[in-house]
């Protein structure tokens, strides 16, 4: 990791830079140092030392405290480009983790669980995902809600890692008031061709992202032009991106519904998902809620309706066996070993005790186990194929989604 870091000479040369607001005291600390100035008390042999000593040891920390932009562009940016590849080496995964933690970038408790997991595994982790984390760690969780000139400035390191071949974002004429009338004229799109009362304006009620797109490389349209996302932060919310050109002229839309008193299980799913994030992180009262709308879902012969109908989710009992231990316990039944296993689990109601379902995931194999939550009682193992992995099959008992797939008819019209 050291081959990494800022030589000294440097680090002590970023010292001196602050002080050039004010040369005359620069160089008397220099000169005095060097023994050129006569002073009323002379100092020792042994205080220029330490002097000396204090101006490397505050030059080593200054070769450590990197900001997010420098660490990506001194450190990241060059370690990705020692070897091809999508992936740093697990060294070198654990030299960014160890940078990113000394010098105050936290990243995402997901996706430190992720660096974890893969080095634990002996693999290393992607290099286009490290560096998105670090700078959603300084810019924040929504890339499309940057500011023009952050997204511009992760572009270009895209294109540096060779993750993207060319430029893919841009900065317009008049940079980051050119968004004003574009965000405008999409405002006033969708609410003439959707919602009149759209409350898109309302940041408590919708987050706006703004990019300024090059089309010809990687876009849905030729040339450049602007993608403005509103992201609702209710579940009634619809989801709105409006494509435009610099005139405010609209080239496309897409549009997807929030919950509605027709809504598919498809469709509610969609919305929690935006809302609260993947599944596999609901707690309880996410789970629980996330039921009971799917009860009022349009499609109620669909399978993932038909299984979530018999199941609950119900609150973790206090004398429950912990998540942790369900895990190795399950890993455990698999003969895994349990720091090796990357899954998730859910609380199902069932008699006579709720059951934890356990996904144990190491390497392209995963596994499903279920146990019972308070004697630690192992009730099924299942190896995974493509048939088991529906997003429903996880959050129900193995035992009603295959009486589900056993019995279940395709009642949809046909087409033709």
């Amino acid at each position: 990791m050291n081959k990494h870091l800022p030589d000294i000479r440097t680090s002590i040369d970023n010292c001196f830079a602050d002080m050039d607001v004010r040369p005359s005291l620069q160089y008397k600390v220099l000169a005095r140092v060097r023994g050129e100035v006569k002073v009323k008390k002379k100092l020792s042999v042994g205080l220029v030392l330490t002097i000396v000593l204090a101006l490397l040891a505050v030059g080593a920390a200054a070769a450590v405290l990197l900001s997010m932009q420098q660490l990506v562009e001194k450190e990241a940016i060059p370690m990705a480009n020692e070897y091809a590849g999508d992936m740093y080496t697990a060294e070198d995964t654990n030299a960014l983790l160890q940078l990113a933690q000394a010098n105050g970038i936290k990243l995402s408790d997901e996706t430190t669980t992720q660096i974890e997991y893969a080095l634990s595994q002996g693999a290393g982790y992607f290099k286009e995902e490290m560096l998105m984390a670090m700078a959603k760690a300084e810019f924040g969780d929504y890339p499309d809600a940057w500011t023009l000139e952050q997204q511009k400035w992760f572009d270009d390191v895209c294109v540096a890692i060779g993750f993207i071949s060319q430029e893919e974002k841009s900065i317009p004429e008049g940079g980051e008031t050119a968004k004003t009338p574009i965000v405008q004229a999409a405002n006033e799109y969708i609410r003439r061709a959707y919602d009149p009362s759209a409350p898109l304006d309302d940041p408590a009620q919708y987050r706006i992202g703004v990019q300024y797109l090059n089309g010809d490389a990687d876009g849905e349209y030729s040339g450049m032009y602007w993608s403005v996302s509103y992201a609702p932060l209710s579940l009634e919310g619809a989801e709105y991106w409006v494509y435009l050109r610099d005139d405010g002229d609209v080239l496309g839309d897409v549009v997807r519904p929030g919950l509605q008193s027709n809504s598919t299980v498809v469709n509610i799913r969609t919305a929690y998902n935006r809302m609260f994030g993947s599944q596999e992180t609901w707690n309880q009262t996410t789970l629980q809620s996330f039921r009971q709308a799917v009860m009022n879902a349009s499609d109620t012969t669909s399978k993932p309706y038909l299984c979530l109908a018999r199941t609950t989710y119900p609150n973790i009992p206090d004398n429950a066996v912990s998540q942790e231990k369900a895990r190795a316990l399950a890993a455990e039944s698999v003969g895994l070993d349990t720091a090796a296993v990357q899954g998730h689990i859910f609380l199902i109601g069932s008699q006579p005790n709720p059951v934890w379902k356990v996904r144990l995931v190491q390497g392209s194999t995963q596994w499903s186990v279920e146990l019972d939550c308070i004697t630690g009682e192992i009730r099924s193992t299942r190896l995974l194929d493509n048939a088991d992995t529906k997003w429903w099959m996880e959050m129900v008992l193995w035992e009603v989604s295959d009486d589900v797939e056993k019995h279940w008819t395709d009642n949809s019209p046909s087409v033709g």
